[in-house]
C-alpha cells in the first residue's frame, strides 16, 4: 500500500470515528429528553408508523407484506419515505398516511407528524449511521410504544430485537407480526402493478407477445459503482443474448443512452420512469439483474431470474447475499470472487461474466428456461 493509500485509510478511520461520536452524542442528548420506555401491549396498537427514511425501492417493496398484513388486521399504517418513493405510496402500496422526508431536512417531517396520533413505531433498520435522524423522528412522534433491531442497551426504543445470525430480511418483518398476533402462512409482498395502473408497460409487452417474441430483462446497474458491471461486462453479455432467437432483450440503461444499434434483438428500456419499469419487469419471462430491487420483484412474480451479488457486508456482520437474497426456486444466484468482507463488497466489475452465460448457455441446451 502506498503512502497515500494510507494517509486516505487513516483519514476514512477518523471520519468513521467522528461520526460514530456525533451520533452517540445526539442519541444520548435525544433520549436524556425523551419519555420513559413502555411495555409492549400489542392488544392496544390500532395505528402503526413505519419508518422508511433511507430506503430504497426494494426495501419499500419488501416491507410492503408487513404493511398489508397490519392493514388486513384492522391497524392503521404510516409510513416515512423519501420523496423518491412517492410513486409506491399509496398508489403500489396501500397506505393510511405518508409522510415525505426530503433528505438530511428533520424539518420536512417536524412539520408532518405534530397532528400525527400514533401508537407504535417500527423500525426494521439498525443503529447505523442514519440513526439519529430516525431518533429524531421518533421523538417529535413520540408514540406509546416503539419497536428497533440490533439496538444498545441505552437506546430510546422501548423493545430491541436482536438479530446475531444472517437471515433473510423477510424474518424481521415476520418476527414483528407474530409479536403483534397476526400469524401467516407465507410471507409475501404486496405490490400493484396492475394493468390498471400501468397500461404503457401492459401494451408495449403485448406488442412483443404479439411479434411472437419473450422478454428477457437486462439490469446491469446497482444503487454502487461497485455493484455495476462494466460496459465491456454488457457488451460481453448483450453479444450472448443477441443470438437467442425469438427473444427481445431489453436494457435497463438507467439513463446512460447505451448504443445497442448493433445488436437485432437488443432494445433500451422505452420507459424513464420507474412505475412502468417495474411493471414491465413484472412481465417478463427472464430477469437478469445486479440490484436487489428488480429480484425481489421478479421473485414475486415467479419469474426465472440470474442474480449477481458482490458479497457487502451488512454493519460489519451480516451477509447481504442472504439478507437480501432472492428466497426463490427460481433464481440462479451467482456471486463474485474476491470475498473482502467490505461493507460496499467485492467490485462487480470484476465479476468473471462468463460465469453467467455458462450458467445460462448449460440450462440452454438443457431446455430447462431458455
Amino acid at each position: 500500500m502506498g503512502f497515500i493509500s494510507k494517509i486516505r485509510k487513516l483519514n476514512r478511520k477518523r471520519n468513521d470515528k467522528t461520526k460514530e461520536i456525533k451520533k452517540s452524542i445526539s442519541s444520548f442528548i435525544l433520549k436524556k429528553k425523551y419519555r420513559e420506555k413502555t411495555d409492549f401491549i400489542p392488544a392496544e396498537y390500532k395505528s402503526v408508523c413505519i419508518f422508511m427514511h433511507y430506503y430504497g425501492i426494494g426495501d419499500a417493496m419488501m416491507t410492503s407484506g408487513l404493511i398489508s398484513s397490519l392493514r388486513n388486521s384492522k391497524i392503521k399504517v404510516h409510513v416515512v419515505i423519501r420523496d423518491e418513493l412517492s410513486f409506491l405510496f399509496p398508489a403500489v402500496i396501500d397506505v393510511d398516511g405518508v409522510i415525505v422526508f426530503k433528505k438530511g431536512s428533520y424539518s420536512s417531517i417536524e412539520k408532518q407528524v405534530n397532528m400525527l396520533d400514533v401508537d407504535l413505531v417500527i423500525d426494521l433498520f439498525g443503529y447505523d449511521n442514519d440513526i439519529n435522524m430516525r431518533e429524531k423522528t421518533l421523538f417529535a412522534i413520540n408514540p406509546r410504544h416503539s419497536i428497533g433491531f440490533n439496538h444498545p442497551k441505552n437506546t430510546m426504543y422501548d423493545t430491541v430485537i436482536n438479530i446475531d445470525k444472517s437471515e433473510h430480511v423477510s424474518n424481521k418483518m415476520i418476527t414483528v407480526l407474530l409479536m403483534m398476533g397476526i400469524n401467516i402462512d407465507k410471507y409475501q409482498m404486496t405490490v400493484d402493478f396492475s394493468q390498471e395502473l400501468f397500461p404503457l408497460a401492459y401494451d408495449f409487452t403485448e406488442q412483443v407477445r404479439n411479434s411472437g417474441n419473450k422478454i428477457i430483462i437486462v439490469n446491469p446497474y446497482g444503487s454502487h459503482k461497485r455493484k455495476c458491471l462494466t460496459d465491456e461486462q454488457i457488451k460481453k453479455l448483450l453479444c450472448y443474448l443477441d443470438g437467442f432467437n425469438n427473444y427481445t432483450i431489453i436494457l435497463f440503461d438507467m439513463g446512460r443512452y447505451t448504443d445497442v444499434q448493433s445488436f437485432k434483438n437488443v432494445i433500451i428500456n422505452p420507459f424513464r420512469d420507474a412505475g412502468n419499469s417495474f411493471a414491465l419487469v413484472s412481465l417478463a419471462d427472464i430477469v437478469i439483474s445486479v440490484d436487489t430491487s428488480i429480484v425481489h420483484l421478479a421473485s414475486h412474480f415467479g419469474i426465472q431470474q440470474y442474480c449477481m451479488y458482490n458479497n457487502i457486508i451488512l454493519n460489519g456482520k451480516y451477509d447481504a447475499n442472504i439478507v437480501w437474497g432472492p428466497n426463490s426456486d427460481k433464481a440462479i444466484v451467482l456471486t463474485t470472487s474476491e470475498h473482502l468482507k467490505a461493507a460496499h463488497g467485492d467490485d462487480m466489475g470484476n465479476f468473471n461474466i462468463d460465469i453467467l452465460i455458462d450458467a445460462m448457455e448449460s440450462e440452454r441446451k438443457n431446455n430447462i428456461r431458455l
